[in-house]
């Protein structure tokens, strides 16, 4: 389950939220920065999720990942 306590949350939903939420913006980041920096630079901008922000214990794969996609956009 994607949703309820922590302890709760199966390790294949975990890999899942993972999957999509970070490695696609890890995946498209890793394409595009190649690109952008042969122009001299440019600016990432990633559309994540208040999430990202604030924790809820009720989420916390989804916080997870949208903590990782705010973490790769500012180190990106």
């Amino acid at each position: 389950t994607l949703g309820g306590p922590l302890h709760e949350v199966l390790q294949a939903d975990f890999d899942r939220m993972m999957d999509v939420n970070v490695r696609g913006v890890w995946n498209c980041l890793r394409s595009q920065l190649p690109v952008m920096m042969s122009f001299g630079g440019g600016s990432v901008v990633n559309t994540s999720s208040t999430a990202g922000r604030f924790a809820t214990g009720a989420a916390a794969p989804y916080v997870a990942a949208k903590h990782a996609v705010a973490g790769l956009t500012k180190a990106a």
